[in-house]
């Protein structure tokens, strides 16, 4: 496992997460991106029978000349981004993990960045600008924030409690929006806009659409609606006026949408 030393002399250690699924021409990119500007472990994460991916990403790690491995997980048909990530937090022993994705780059000091703030503020859950989201500019979440294993194991990344990074109620939309949430109820989050890990993606125009991303995009409804439900547990903290004004007068409408669209999935339409 790879580390960094913080200006106060000590030891950091950071793993990266990046759970991956059917975009093997990802695999190399991230990889390279990363080692450009930081020495922290990588860990793919991959679903058994994809095949091309899984024999991307291995060789992408046998490239490498620094601390990356290979997970193989078993095949998730439902809420395999959380899972996956899950899984990887329980097999790294890392001071810090970061929620990664195949689909980023990595600017250069975005790890000086994060490690300065936790130093300065001594929060947890430390926010980075993916320069796309226009609710990640303002600081209001992070797709991909840095979280201390301290912080998982002694209160939980999600409702679920300690030793949980992130919730596996969702699909795939929303576990980042409560697991930032969550510690700004806590006073455990802290926004660093100068870390920036880009987010490449169709609905920033970033990237082209693909079955993974569509696949991704199929349970938004139903998982915004689970989110604003949770949200009551913390006091609504974390969510923008907007959705605390319509939430609740919403809320019958997006659940029956959340419907329909899982009833289309059932009938294969």
């Amino acid at each position: 496992m790879s580390s960094v030393v913080s200006e106060g002399g000590s030891v950091l250690s950071i793993s990266v997460l990046v759970p991956v699924l059917g975009r093997p021409q990802n695999a190399r990119p991230v990889l390279e991106s990363l080692r450009s500007t930081s020495d922290a472990e990588l860990v793919f994460i991959v679903t058994a029978n994809d095949l091309e991916e899984l024999d991307a990403c291995r060789m992408a790690v046998t490239l490498d000349r620094g601390s990356s491995r290979t997970l193989v997980v078993e095949e998730w048909r439902s809420h395999d981004y959380p899972k996956k990530m899950n899984h990887a937090y329980g097999e790294t022993i890392s001071d810090w993990v970061l929620l990664g994705s195949d689909d980023i780059t990595f600017e250069p000091g975005w790890q000086d960045e994060l490690l300065r703030a936790a130093r300065a503020t001594g929060k947890s859950v430390i926010g980075t600008n993916d320069k796309a989201n226009r609710l990640v500019m303002k600081g209001i979440f992070s797709t991909h924030a840095l979280v201390a294993r301290a912080y998982v194991e002694e209160q939980g990344g999600c409702l679920e409690g300690p030793g949980h990074l992130v919730s596996e109620v969702y699909e795939h939309n929303f576990p980042d929006r409560e697991l930032a949430a969550l510690a700004q109820s806590r006073d455990e989050w802290v926004f660093a806009p100068r870390a920036v890990i880009r987010h490449r993606h169709p609905a920033f125009g970033t990237a082209p659409q693909d079955a993974t991303y569509e696949k991704g995009r199929e349970h938004f409804l139903e998982d915004q609606a689970r989110f604003w439900e949770r949200a009551e547990q913390w006091g609504n903290v974390g969510l923008i006026p907007q959705e605390l004004q319509v939430k609740d007068r919403s809320k019958k409408r997006t659940a029956r949408l959340a419907a329909t669209a899982r009833a289309r999935r059932e009938r294969g339409t």
